[in-house]
């Protein structure tokens, strides 16, 4: 009892806080939704209620437990994500043209999401075992093809924004370490090149159409372009507090596709306004500073990397969900962290929180050796 007390008064809450606000303030929005349905059916808010009590349970658990448990485990973790990509190409379910789904005992699980926390311990333990360090050629290879092989796998489903976004936590990551310069120039070589070749031989003509829409919304405003349009009519219509909760024509009237998913920002900013969006974002704000701070805390070089891999992949997706609801990016079909609907990216949301606030509570314990 003593020791649970202890760890509840030395928890860091300026990091969990945040996380469980946004958490019910994503709840509160899928209800309102939900509620205002012609024919109301709040089976969707209960499941996602559910997961949001699975993935608190995941938080603290993993808050009290010692992140370094991970650090020798990476490649085992790496194998993990490996198997689950593979897994759901072969025995996955499709959901909107996407194979990347498991169905179990009714409930859905997509697997890029844990993949993408799997890969960040994964690397994070093989950068520790490299001291920190890409001196060499071969490691950046090495880290490459592994990550590579796994965004390969994401393409085939074919899921292109997760596949992007794995590029983009590597990437992140590789500022954390020492990398020679023309190490970095050779990668950010291979990814345009990359670029180029994918663009011809690996999208598919509506993913070429999304980036050509993007560039031109008025080229097929009815078509691929309706997302991106009503998105940015919903996000106007809201000025300065909002249509009010369940009053949004843009959601209400199913004008705007995913609204409980993709463009989910978009149902906040037209029912809450702009004040609405300022307390959302204030929120990820608080969020992000104290996981760079607990990442500048820590005292191994572990702790460091995977606190500031979480940062890199919480941060990338929410500004990248938010561009694509703004229409400053195509649509990538990333859900906003702790807020869109979708068990399997609230899970690993607050699964990486937990994680961060065992590092934190680890250097306030002064339990590091």
């Amino acid at each position: 009892m003593k020791s649970f007390l202890l760890f509840f008064r030395e928890i860091n809450w300026l990091i969990v806080a945040p996380a469980l606000l946004l958490v019910v303030y994503g709840l509160v929005v899928s209800y309102s939704l939900h509620a205002a349905s012609e024919v109301p059916d709040f089976s969707g808010f209960w499941r996602q209620v559910g997961f949001a009590v699975v993935g608190v349970i995941f938080l603290f658990a993993l808050a009290a437990s010692d992140y370094r448990f991970f650090k020798s485990w990476y490649v085992f973790f790496f194998v993990v994500a490996f198997v689950f990509l593979v897994a759901v190409l072969i025995f996955g379910q499709t959901i909107r043209g996407t194979r990347g789904w498991f169905v179990i005992f009714g409930i859905t699980i997509q697997a890029v999401e844990f993949v993408k926390l799997l890969v960040i311990i994964a690397f994070s333990g093989y950068l520790v075992r490299l001291k920190v360090s890409l001196a060499r050629l071969q490691d950046l290879v090495i880290s490459g093809a592994g990550v590579g092989v796994l965004v390969v796998l994401t393409f085939l489903q074919p899921d292109i924004g997760s596949g992007m976004l794995l590029l983009g936590i590597y990437a992140g990551m590789l500022l954390l370490v020492k990398t020679k310069k023309v190490y970095v120039f050779l990668l950010i070589f291979l990814l345009l090149f990359s670029s180029i070749v994918g663009w011809f031989f690996v999208l598919q003509d509506f993913h070429r159409d999304r980036v050509l829409t993007f560039l031109n919304p008025e080229r097929d405003p009815l078509g691929v372009g309706y997302n991106l349009t009503q998105s940015i009519i919903a996000v106007g219509s809201g000025k300065i507090f909002g249509r009010g909760l369940t009053l949004g024509p843009q959601s209400r009237l199913e004008f705007l596709p995913e609204a409980q998913n993709d463009f989910i920002f978009a149902v906040i900013a037209e029912a809450l306004g702009f004040a609405g969006v300022a307390l959302l974002l204030l929120l990820f704000f608080t969020l992000f500073a104290q996981i760079l701070r607990a990442a500048r805390r820590a005292r191994d070089d572990f702790g460091i990397i995977l606190a500031g891999g979480i940062a890199v992949a919480l941060l990338l997706q929410s500004v990248v969900n938010i561009s694509t609801n703004l229409g400053l990016l195509p649509v990538a079909g990333l859900p906003l962290p702790f807020v869109s609907a979708g068990g399997s990216s609230l899970l690993v949301s607050l699964a990486g929180v937990g994680i961060v606030a065992s590092i934190d509570l680890r250097h306030r314990l002064g339990r590091v050796n």
